[in-house]
């Protein structure tokens, strides 16, 4: 009858002898000892955390697919073994025999008091004095020493996360991490409607942009010094219309064609009045109906008036009246109804 861990020892000789590697090779990688190693192979003794498995799977080059097989296997083992109440697997590292009691210490014989020298006495209580006096006034230095240290640290400013030593001096595309984590919390307390899941981002450089234009900085994407500045002291707010009022507004302003106007700027910009999207050479679509920045340069307009969403409108009415159709939006005119 196959031993209750033959399956899963199964899977590692296998995998072993893919791998070409010793027993000796394998557990110094691992991380046990080869004899605890070889036990694992033959089914003698299962491996009382899986992560000992997993380090022997990869060190083989297991795939995923393997690594999922192993992983059940090794449930299932650890199952039966608590469903019969059996003892605990094998642990990961073999214990170390405990280290000898230490024998305890002879005691010491205190000093016998010598014979006060004659005419010694008299001097005693003025030394005793001195003594006192000097204690006294090191307690004092002291006391002042940690009264002036915690001042200063009181005085002291605490130092933002983005503005320490702790976070990049610019944060951008591909970056990830605590710092970003608070950047993406700065821009949500701001208003922006992002994710925080500690990764920058398309979305978080969208909304980095948008919190720049706003709080007048050059639009980078980039979170530089003067942009955690900015989020810190909450220059600009990223809070605009809700999606039902631009809709609403868009059908006012296009009412010969108030469905197909809506359809375009749904898929412009999903009808959100901060979007903000690069071109690969370099410059932006802006806002409702992703107005490029060539557009904005013909009307005189600039990118913060491009994220008023009741501007940026009035700009594609305009630009609808060439026309009278959407031919500017060639990508989201033909989605868009008719």
């Amino acid at each position: 009858m196959k031993h209750r861990s033959g399956e899963l020892s199964e899977r590692l000789v296998e995998l072993k002898e893919r791998s070409g590697r010793s027993y000796q090779d394998l557990a110094r990688r691992v991380g046990v000892s080869g004899s605890a190693l070889h036990r694992y192979c033959t089914g003698e003794s299962v491996p009382a955390d899986f992560a000992v498995v997993d380090r022997f799977a990869r060190a083989c080059r297991a795939t995923r697919e393997q690594l999922a097989e192993l992983r059940r296997l090794w449930l299932i083992t650890e199952l039966r073994r608590e469903g019969a109440g059996e003892s605990r697997a094998e642990p990961l590292v073999e214990q170390a025999p405990e280290p000898a009691p230490k024998p305890a210490p002879e005691p010491v014989a205190e000093p016998v008091a010598s014979e006060p020298e004659p005419g010694a006495g008299p001097r005693r209580p003025a030394l005793l004095k001195l003594a006192v006096v000097a204690a006294l006034g090191l307690v004092a230095v002291m006391v002042l020493v940690l009264v002036d240290l915690r001042h200063r640290q009181e005085a002291a400013p605490t130092v933002p996360l983005l503005l320490s030593d702790r976070c990049p001096d610019v944060l951008k595309l591909g970056h990830d991490g605590d710092c970003v984590h608070e950047l993406q919390t700065l821009l949500q307390v701001v208003g922006g409607e992002l994710a925080i899941d500690s990764s920058f981002g398309p979305r978080t450089r969208m909304r980095t942009i948008g919190f720049q234009v706003l709080a007048e900085l050059p639009a980078t994407g980039e979170a530089d010094a003067a942009t955690k500045r900015a989020l810190y002291a909450k220059k600009a707010q990223l809070r605009s219309w809700p999606a039902v009022r631009v809709e609403e507004r868009i059908r006012e302003v296009f009412p010969e064609e108030p469905d197909r106007a809506v359809g375009v700027a749904r898929c412009a910009s999903q009808v959100d009045p901060l979007w903000v999207l690069p071109n690969v050479d370099g410059s932006n679509n802006w806002g409702v109906f992703q107005l490029s920045d060539g557009l904005l340069r013909q009307y005189s307009a600039s990118p913060r008036e491009a994220l008023d969403p009741e501007r940026n409108i009035a700009l594609a009415r305009r630009t609808w009246e060439r026309n009278r159709d959407f031919s500017a939006w060639p990508h989201c005119g033909a989605v868009a109804p008719a």
